[in-house]
């Protein structure tokens, strides 16, 4: 019995090690990696999960998620499956490297074990990341919780799921957190609670007292509503609504969202994940988008869309009487003018500051003085026009509508935030002035950034 007791026992081990799943170790770039990690991953090992990207030709394997101090946001920690050298005007010959989760997701694409070739599998490591806090509880990956929602108020991503709830170094306040407001313009009355007032971008609500304040006659305001109505169309009973797929983190798709809720034009709103082709909105957004852009209006029965906002601008208009575009020759001749010249300028200026673009200028004193010359024409049209819209007493036009966003990301502080520019009251008052009328204006109240998160 003893000798039938060891003979199944060695039966049993020698069972047990056949099928074991083989890790041959190697060395890459010093650090010993399996041959084939996704055998140790499948055969129960305590491994983490293995991600691989590629982009363009090469392949990549993402380590992990990480906080970055200069830019006060999470990034993507990664390293690519080859040898990489330094690069003339590029980068420096690196064994890892990080990406804003915007730039990875824009550029990398997934893939697994099997789509490896041989060469890259040589680089990959079995076991990228570990635990270094033994009390750590939370999630490995980080997920988007927007603006001003992080426990530290700063950023836009979390490990935490509800990170505003317990706020660190938090000022003392009595104020509930913000809940969904039942109107747009009860969003910008509300103050935003919560959060660090060190660490994040002012509130809408904030804004608006801070423009409210400079300007004593308050002649953009009537007891803190609306002072203008939105022209408004009836919709028809049989009138069957457009679908608008919009990006809410977009300006460019939120001047048409301005226009479509001024207009009152029926459509259904269809928020789109550009960077997610898996979902099922995004594979239909695709299939109508004819440049796979945002944003896009796609009319009932039709197979594709119409995108490109500025063209969108006017075919929305154009769509409920042109209420929108100033009847006047000559008013509507300086609207035309706004929309090729003085607001592409700040655009341009505004992206090529936040971006660091060489093309507008090699410093960044020059980018710095770009916006502020694209800033003072602007100012110096609404002196001419006399205010409080840019083509004056008329109303929003078109040209309000395509400014705007832009000018909302200004002077909520994302360039403060990312480049230290802080716009100069003193040099542009009636821009001010000018912001306030729009955020005031329940169209535009719809689709601020506070309604948006």
């Amino acid at each position: 019995e003893a000798c039938a007791f060891a003979v199944g026992l060695i039966a049993c081990v020698v069972a047990w090690y056949a099928q074991r799943p083989l890790v041959d170790t190697h060395v890459a770039n010093g650090c010993p990696c399996p041959t084939n990690p996704m055998a140790s991953v499948e055969g129960g090992h305590q491994m983490v999960s293995l991600e691989f990207f590629k982009c363009k030709d090469k392949y990549y394997q993402k380590l992990g998620e990480a906080w970055d101090h200069e830019v006060k946001d999470f990034v993507v920690l990664y390293r690519p499956m080859y040898h990489c050298s330094a690069k003339s005007g590029s980068f420096e010959a690196h064994l890892s490297a990080t990406r804003s989760f915007k730039g990875w997701e824009q550029r990398f694409e997934p893939c697994t074990w099997a789509d490896l070739p041989a060469e890259a599998r040589a680089y990959v490591l079995h076991n990228p990341t570990c635990s270094f806090d033994p009390e750590w509880t939370l999630p490995s990956a980080t997920i988007h919780v927007g603006p001003n929602l992080t426990a530290s108020g700063c950023g836009t991503r979390s490990h935490e799921t509800c990170p505003s709830a317990a706020p660190i170094s938090a000022p003392t306040s009595t104020q509930a957190p913000i809940q969904t407001p039942p109107t747009a313009l009860a969003a910008l009355e509300e103050p935003q609670a919560n959060v660090d007032t060190m660490f994040r971008m002012p509130s809408v609500g904030e804004i608006i007292n801070r423009f409210d304040a400079m300007s004593p006659t308050a002649s953009h305001r009537t007891e803190g509503q609306p002072s203008i109505q939105a022209p408004t169309l009836t919709p028809s009973p049989t009138m069957p609504p457009l679908e608008f797929f919009c990006a809410d983190y977009c300006p460019f798709a939120q001047r048409v969202w301005i226009a479509l809720k001024a207009t009152g034009l029926p459509f259904v709103h269809t928020e789109v994940n550009l960077w997610c082709g898996a979902l099922p909105t995004t594979k239909r957004f695709r299939e109508v988008s004819p440049s796979k852009t945002v944003p896009t209006i796609l009319e009932p029965n039709a197979e594709k869309g119409r995108d490109e906002s500025v063209p969108l601008l006017f075919y929305v208009d154009a769509s409920t009487g042109g209420s929108l575009s100033p009847a006047d020759p000559a008013a509507r001749y300086a609207m035309h003018i706004l929309l090729a010249g003085p607001i592409p300028a700040l655009v341009s200026a505004f992206y090529g500051f936040l971006g660091g673009w060489q093309r507008l200028s090699p410093t960044e004193v020059g980018r710095r003085a770009a916006l502020n010359e694209a800033l003072d024409t602007l100012e110096r049209q609404l002196q001419q026009s006399g205010g409080p819209w840019l083509l004056g007493q008329g109303g929003m036009s078109i040209a309000d509508i395509a400014l705007f966003p832009f000018l909302e990301r200004i002077y909520l502080g994302v360039l403060t935030w990312y480049r230290g520019y802080k716009l100069s009251q003193a040099r542009h008052p009636r821009l001010y002035v000018w912001t306030a009328h729009c955020l005031h204006h329940e169209p535009v109240a719809a689709t601020v950034w506070q309604v948006r998160s």
